[in-house]
């Protein structure tokens, strides 16, 4: 699973009408931005990335059908379902060829599921199928890793009361990784979590570290100097925060670990 906070490459997307895919295409910067999806284009053929299973609709055909039933199974299952598909989403009778008296099957008649390829998300409603890629590089792996910090910072910043406006010195404690992904995001991460400094303590497998014995139970713990204690999860990363108003400009105490 991806998590929600986790940027994706593209979102691709394919409309029956060009018009659906036009209207989709002006709210792009909307679409984007709700779905944490880095581009959109269009998807001119959806079989690279997305196969169907074509199935009858047993409910309706048996009844119709009865002893010709398995003729009719058979002959759908020699179709291209890519072009059955097609043709169910536009509303058009699909003819079957069958020995004796040709068909053509209602578009409630038949049953289409739309399977993902590796590597793709996919979904199909009211002649549109909306793919999303989601293959994953180092810079967008890296951009998550801070996005998910950020909301730990965030929460952290609820637990000990403070308000929206206040701004905050902080101190992380993270694996190599983390503090790369941080550094690399570090204009975004101070602007979001509105701090004043951001400082780092690099320890290694503190991934694999317990909970600290300073931070008590969900929420985290104030110390009496006013320093807000936490212990956060990034991706598969356990990372160590204090944090404190900012104004006045208050002095975070040095330690061998570098937090409170």
């Amino acid at each position: 699973a991806v998590k929600v906070r986790q940027p994706l490459p593209a979102l691709l997307v394919h409309a029956r009408e060009p018009e659906r895919l036009a209207a989709v295409t002006r709210l792009q910067d909307q679409v984007l931005d709700e779905l944490n999806v880095k581009s959109l284009a269009p998807l001119t053929d959806p079989g690279g990335v997305v196969a169907y299973d074509i199935r009858p609709n047993l409910r309706l055909l048996g009844p119709k059908y009865g002893k010709r039933l398995g003729a009719v199974r058979a002959a759908l299952a020699q179709l291209d379902p890519a072009a059955v598909a097609a043709q169910v989403g536009a509303g058009e009778p699909v003819p079957l060829p069958l020995e004796g008296e040709p068909i053509a099957l209602a578009p409630s008649e038949i049953l289409v599921d739309l399977t993902k390829r590796a590597g793709y998300a996919a979904a199909q409603a009211d002649g549109l199928t909306v793919v999303l890629d989601t293959s994953l590089t180092p810079d967008l792996i890296e951009e998550g890793l801070a996005r998910d910090f950020v909301r730990g910072v965030q929460d952290a910043r609820k637990d000990a009361g403070y308000r929206l406006e206040d701004r905050i010195r902080l101190r992380y404690a993270a694996d190599p990784e983390v503090v790369a992904a941080i550094e690399s995001h570090r204009d975004a991460v101070v602007r979001d979590v509105l701090a004043a400094d951001l400082d780092h303590d690099q320890q290694t497998a503190i991934a694999d570290a317990p909970e600290p014995e300073a931070v008590a139970g969900p929420g985290g713990q104030t110390t009496p100097a006013g320093h807000h204690l936490d212990q956060i999860t990034v991706g598969r990363h356990h990372v160590r925060i204090a944090l404190q108003r900012a104004t006045p400009k208050p002095s975070l105490p040095a330690t061998e670990s570098g937090l409170p």
